[in-house]
């Protein structure tokens, strides 16, 4: 069976926030040096701005978090320059957090393909300050139209299941509602609560 689409695949335009590079990788060409300094450079004033901002401002109660978010794990811890490896351990300073769209390491498995990408990461940037990790997953999701509704909940309790295993701070699920047309969903197009729903509900109540 061929690796189910995910929402990645969408136009740039319809992704504004996209960085150049991960544009270029889901497209699947090879971003220059050129293009990586010039993130680096991007990444670096953006998390210098924060910190300074947070300086300016010692009495704030408001915690404010920059992260850099990656993709193409996989290719990258197979000798790929990627994000990953090619900007991330470069920046100075370092972004608070990174943030894993994970979808290259769900299919077929995400036991096997997960957790030694999370590793992969973490160790190619410091822990937070308590020593917790520093990498979170910030996309993840499974279409039932590939899946079907019980197997979009296992694969989702899988995911959960490596995240609280790794201690993530968090892991963010595309979708309450899908906007794909392959059911990348909470709540289905008849809103109907769908079993993935009651997983991460269960996850999340005490």
């Amino acid at each position: 069976m061929n690796a189910p689409p995910h929402p990645g695949h969408q136009s740039a335009a319809a992704r504004p926030l996209e960085t150049l590079t991960v544009f270029l990788v889901r497209i699947g060409v090879t971003p220059t040096q050129t293009t990586f300094q010039n993130e680096i450079g991007w990444f670096n004033i953006r998390q210098k701005a924060i910190n300074d901002a947070i300086a300016a401002t010692p009495t704030s109660d408001v915690m404010v978090y920059h992260y850099v978010e990656v993709n193409a794990v996989q290719s990258a811890m197979a000798g790929s320059a990627r994000v990953i490896n090619s900007v991330v351990p470069y920046l100075n300073p370092m972004a608070d957090f990174v943030s894993y769209s994970s979808y290259d390491s769900l299919y077929p498995n995400a036991s096997t393909l997960l957790p030694p990408a999370l590793a992969y990461i973490q160790k190619l940037i410091p822990p937070r300050p308590d020593g917790s990790p520093s990498v979170f997953i910030g996309e993840y999701g499974f279409k039932a139209s590939y899946w079907g509704p019980q197997g979009q909940a296992a694969q989702s309790q899988k995911v959960i299941g490596i995240v609280q295993e790794a201690k993530l701070p968090m892991a963010l699920y595309w979708a309450v509602y899908d906007n794909t047309g392959y059911g990348y969903w909470l709540i289905d197009s008849n809103d109907i609560e769908q079993p993935v729903y009651f997983v991460l509900q269960s996850a999340v109540t005490p």
